[in-house]
């Protein structure tokens, strides 16, 4: 069946334009999240934001709006922890919260018997999405493009040296917080299409990709933005034809380039 024909079946298409969608949005927000080091930010958030989909289920609430409540008190939480245990890292700080909000979730699951699907919560299920899922995700391609094209210099500043951009007089801070309530919202809105394990990866290989393949910041945001939707596409393609799950295909592929960026750098400087 060629991709014309597979893309007549609308739920294929609202799929096939939702990762295309997704990709895009985490291409664009990826380089920060790689220039500020939040890996393991990204990773603890995704993971610990099973904790508002399983209350939100047995309140038999919104999915959405579950989330959306727990990752404000995981944010809570890591500013007492940070505060108050400045001898130890932040990465040992995410871990003891993702792992706590973590039990709470499967403790949970085992009390109350939740039957969930929990596979397409861990990894997504991109042909369930409708129109509604598709619209929130190209308003905040919108919004998040319209933020990082009309503040570009100033947040290239404050992710390079928050000592520079006090010194230029930049209000680092506001494009901290800003950026992290867009990767907020961007969570919220594709954690169906990716899943809670797949999505920090979607964050972070389009942009690693591009930074070995890349000379400035700006080339490097394209970069990003193409080897994402370039992994999107032909993850897809693959999960329908092979009959795979669509978010592991697409960070197969997304790992396939981010090894031929690591060879193509390798071979440059021999």
């Amino acid at each position: 069946m060629s991709v014309l024909n597979l893309l007549q079946d609308d739920f294929i298409f609202r799929a096939f334009i939702a990762s295309i969608g997704t990709s895009f949005l985490t291409g664009l927000l990826g380089i920060f999240v790689l220039w500020r080091r939040l890996g393991n930010l990204s990773d603890s958030i995704t993971h610990s934001s099973l904790l508002g989909v399983v209350v939100a289920i047995l309140i038999n609430f919104d999915i959405h709006i579950g989330i959306m409540a727990i990752i404000p008190i995981f944010f809570i939480l890591f500013s007492i922890l940070h505060k108050y245990s400045s001898e130890i890292t932040n990465t040992v700080i995410l871990g003891i919260i993702f792992n706590f909000l973590l039990a709470i979730s499967l403790i949970l699951v085992s009390l109350f018997q939740i039957r969930a699907d929990l596979l397409s919560l861990f990894i997504g299920d991109v042909l369930t999405v409708d129109s509604r899922d598709i619209l929130i995700i190209l308003a905040l391609i919108i919004l998040s493009s319209l933020f990082v094209f009309l503040n570009w210099e100033k947040l290239l500043i404050s992710m390079i040296s928050t000592e520079i951009a006090d010194s230029d007089g930049i209000a680092w801070r506001y494009y901290y917080i800003t950026i992290n309530f867009l990767l907020m919202l961007s969570i919220i809105a594709i954690l169906q299409v990716v899943g809670i394990l797949m999505l920090s990866a979607l964050f972070i290989m389009p942009s690693a990709s591009a930074r070995l393949l890349s000379k400035t910041p700006v080339q490097m945001a394209v970069v990003s933005i193409c080897i994402s939707i370039f992994s999107s596409v032909f993850g897809f393609l693959l999960a329908i034809y092979i009959d795979l799950p669509v978010s592991p295909a697409i960070i197969f592929i997304a790992t396939i380039c981010f090894i031929f960026s690591l060879i193509t750098k390798s071979y440059r400087f021999r």
